[in-house]
């Protein structure tokens, strides 16, 4: 009965959702925190848990678990969790939560208060992990929270990622480590002034085709510029 009530809620937090976000789809099965929020044009896959800021045409694969702020036009495979809770390595006797921690994971503790910071998030931010625009995370991916991943980063499937990732970087192995940089440095240093994602849809639109090669996006770009 608990279960089938569960089910229940799931499905009328994920109706109101889409019914308040009319280009958001949200897959059967999946878990959506009410107090999360779209930009537009996202999709959640099946059985995938989601809490935190999704930007626009982002979207997240099945079985994910991420809970976090994903910039625009990222690509997320299934099968990909942030791991956002972490126990004591040293000076504690114990890894055992009922000696530092409130939460009373087995149901008991033996503290008064909280000893331990136990939920990772990214410094200054209220977020477990903070993914970048333009991003792709391949399947089966591991996150440790308080992670940031920059801008037009690509992380390897498998990839169990323990530091932050620079901008337009691929990443891959365990730990994940750079493998290579997508482009050269000047394009790298274009990319991250100009900023696409941050432009109108019908911006974006209108010069598609160009982008299927960076040279000419970046020359059309420039002259454009150039001519304003």
């Amino acid at each position: 009965m608990i279960f089938f009530a569960r089910r229940l809620v799931y499905y009328i937090q994920r109706k109101y959702i889409m019914i308040r976000n009319s280009t958001v789809k949200i897959k059967p099965k999946s878990r959506v925190d009410l107090k999360s929020s779209f930009e537009g044009k996202n999709s959640i896959g099946e059985a995938t848990v989601f809490g935190g800021k999704l930007g626009f045409a982002s979207y997240i694969g099945p079985n994910c678990i991420i809970r976090g702020k994903v910039g625009r036009y990222s690509c997320i495979g299934s099968n990909v969790k942030v791991i956002d809770s972490t126990h004591p390595a040293s000076t504690f006797t114990s890894i055992h939560p009922m000696f530092y921690s409130l939460l009373k994971q087995n149901g008991y503790t033996y503290v008064q208060k909280q000893k331990f910071e136990e939920m990772l998030h990214c410094s200054g931010e209220k977020y477990s992990v903070m993914i970048g625009n333009d991003v792709w995370i391949g399947s089966e991916v591991l996150i440790m929270g308080g992670i940031k991943i920059g801008d037009g980063a690509i992380v390897a499937a498998g990839a169990v990622v323990t530091s932050d990732v620079p901008d337009y970087q691929i990443v891959g192995g365990v730990p994940a480590r750079v493998i290579r940089p997508r482009f050269d440095d000047d394009t790298i240093s274009f990319l991250q002034e100009f900023k696409w994602w941050n432009k109108g849809e019908e911006w974006i639109s209108s010069h598609a085709d160009l982008y299927e090669d960076i040279g000419m996006f970046m020359k059309n770009v420039k002259a454009e510029e150039k001519d304003q």
